[in-house]
């Protein structure tokens, strides 16, 4: 069977391999960047002075297009006197089409490789500079073939004596063609610091404050950005500040009510819940016995939830709400802890493992609509984490398995409908798989018609593979991968045109990151090329072997690829047996697998496969 080495070691080694790329956001001499595009510029420059002043691009084209535009310009300043009218007049056409090609903007993208490689032509057709200067002087035949020989390589390493005819009769040399070609970084997984130097210990909460325009970042630090700042800090899109004083406990919880920041969790060791700031203080009080997950302002009241209980005669639990200076009941409570509260078409919406209300039974979620606790449609079949609402919708996420124990799936992420909560991610197998037991989502942040989703999960689509955080399109019901954190992501925010996560990782790959990072969001997401379609495996889950259905789908030659929840490739004995692929687990591991098929004609599909 068909098996490409290159492809079936790439997600073994995305965790063992050291990467300590310079991000293109990273401030540092302009030299250091042009170097991580092309290495060529320590063989065609003497003297590097001339670009040491420290500067950050917003993202990789951007770099890519200044290294383009300065090589043009050299290029063209160095035309070489010995040159024919021909060849100067070649030359100097191939280099408008170099400026057109950087200034379009549009260049190859790395989805699969870790390390930064260049890509003659990419999945969807785009050629890099080379390719596309081939590609304008009639040569596209020749271009395709190095796609398909040398996709790869370095022009350098290029055995085609056919460059140096070419580069010789449109007056270059191969040495200045190698100069023009950038290699390209993995584009999914393009993370950077939020600011330089980065937090001493872990970041575990993130929150966006609208009203004051500014990122609430708390944690185990102390310290952050370059500034002093104890377990809680704020950020404007350039600088850390220190907010509040220290912040001693766990935050799990912010919302603004009446222009004032509040914070719920366990502060001052667990001796009081609330966090107000006052005046640039923090004042500390306690709201019953128990954490608080969640605070919202509906109404003009505050409310907070949590695993809050009374000892007293009241019948309060786990939801109370802010009357003048006293904490009140909520009508009769909960029997089970509130994890999520959100503010929604006039109803204050309540989620978590609740069960009842007073005497009315729940499912998991309730809606109170001023006087008493209503049940919302048939509920949900396992615990609420979090709420969001965008655009007249409301979503839900939440546990992935019920009981956590076990393989039985369940909502995960839902949305209200006019009779119903909708499912939105079946359990196709291709683009979405909880990488634990533990599987959840516990954020969901609305984009336009898409959602960031972040939790504990793994996310893998026909190129790409991610843990915790990924982009989800309901038109195509599709999970798009973002990053491959290690080990992961608590909490994911969106800020001033970025998606900030932040966790106990110590490197986003491809780059070496701590605690806090941030990608420019993207407006969309294009898809690889191939025919694409969910495959069924069963039994599931399943004992010594597991089938995957392919009905249709030619398979003479097909690519199998089996991969742990941690993107590593796993070696196992497959066979292909009439219109299903048979795979033996011999000594595998009981957990949650992913098997990919591939044929010549691009992506077949992806499976979630479970080993009991």
């Amino acid at each position: 069977m068909k098996i490409r080495t290159a492809a079936l070691c790439l997600l073994a080694c995305l965790l063992s391999v050291p990467l300590f790329a310079l991000h293109p956001s990273a401030k540092a001499p302009l030299w250091d960047h042009l170097r991580e595009v092309n290495a060529q510029w320590e063989m065609q420059i003497d003297d590097p002075t001339l670009y040491q002043a420290p500067i950050r691009f917003a993202h990789e084209a951007e770099r890519i297009q200044l290294h383009l535009q300065l090589v043009e310009h050299i290029l063209r300043e160095r035309t070489p006197a010995h040159l024919t009218e021909t060849q100067r007049q070649n030359r100097l056409r191939l280099l408008d089409h170099l400026r057109e090609y950087r200034q379009a903007g549009i260049f190859p993208r790395n989805l699969t490789l870790p390390e930064r490689t260049p890509f003659f032509i990419d999945d969807r057709g785009t050629a890099c500079a080379v390719g596309h200067l081939l590609i304008q002087d009639g040569e596209a035949a020749f271009a395709q073939r190095i796609h398909d020989e040398m996709n790869h390589a370095y022009i350098m390493d290029m055995p085609y004596r056919e460059i140096d005819v070419w580069a010789q009769i449109n007056g270059f040399t191969r040495e200045e063609l190698a100069w023009i070609q950038p290699g390209y970084p993995v584009q999914a997984l393009g993370m950077a610091p939020l600011a330089l130097p980065m937090p001493n210990d872990p970041v575990n909460f993130l929150y966006h404050d609208q009203v004051n325009d500014r990122l609430i970042v708390g944690g185990e630090f102390t310290s952050l950005g370059g500034i002093n700042a104890s377990g809680v800090a704020s950020w404007n899109g350039t600088t850390f500040s220190a907010l509040g004083g220290n912040l001693s406990g766990q935050i799990h919880a912010a919302t603004v009510h009446n222009g004032e920041l509040y914070l719920g969790g366990t502060f001052n060791n667990a001796t009081h819940n609330l966090a107000r700031l006052n005046n640039g203080s923090w004042d500390f009080s306690t709201v019953y016995t128990g954490t608080i997950y969640a605070l919202e302002s509906h109404n003009g009241t505050l409310y907070a939830g949590g695993d809050l209980t009374h000892t007293g005669s009241a019948l309060v639990q786990h939801i109370l709400r802010l009357d003048n200076s006293s904490w009140i009941s909520v009508g009769p409570g909960f029997d089970q802890p509130v994890r999520a509260l959100k503010s929604y078409n006039n109803k204050l919406y309540a989620g978590g493992f609740l069960q009842q209300s007073g005497s009315d039974s729940l499912a998991h979620v309730a809606a109170w609509n001023g006087q008493n606790w209503e049940a919302v449609h048939a509920g949900l079949d396992a615990p609420v984490l979090t709420f969001a609402a965008k655009d007249n919708a409301l979503y839900a996420g939440g546990w992935i398995y019920s009981p956590q124990s076990s393989f039985n799936q369940t909502f995960g992420l839902a949305r209200l409908g006019t009779t119903e909560w909708e499912v939105m991610i079946a359990d196709s197998g291709y683009d979405y798989h909880s990488y634990t037991n533990e599987g959840k989502i516990n954020r969901i942040l609305p984009l336009g018609s898409d959602l960031y989703l972040g939790g504990k999960f793994a996310a893998s689509n026909f190129t790409e593979f991610g843990r915790d955080v990924a982009l989800y399109t309901p038109f195509a019901n599709s999970l798009g991968p973002i990053a491959m954190p290690n080990p992961g992501i608590d909490m994911i925010a969106a800020y001033d045109g970025y998606l900030v996560v932040a966790g106990p990782f110590v490197s986003i790959l491809p780059n070496s990151l701590d605690y806090l990072a941030a990608m420019a969001l993207p407006t969309s997401r294009e898809e690889p090329l191939g025919t694409k379609m969910a495959l069924t495996a069963y039994p599931q889950p399943a004992g010594e072997i597991v089938r995957v259905q392919l009905p249709g789908i030619d398979l003479r030659a097909p690519e199998i690829q089996v991969l742990d929840v941690q993107g590593r490739m796993v070696s196992l004995r497959t066979e292909v047996q009439g219109e299903e692929v048979v795979i033996f687990r011999e000594n595998l591991a009981s957990g949650t697998y992913f098997v990919r098929i591939s044929n010549e004609m691009g992506g077949v599909g992806v499976s979630r496969v479970v080993f009991q």
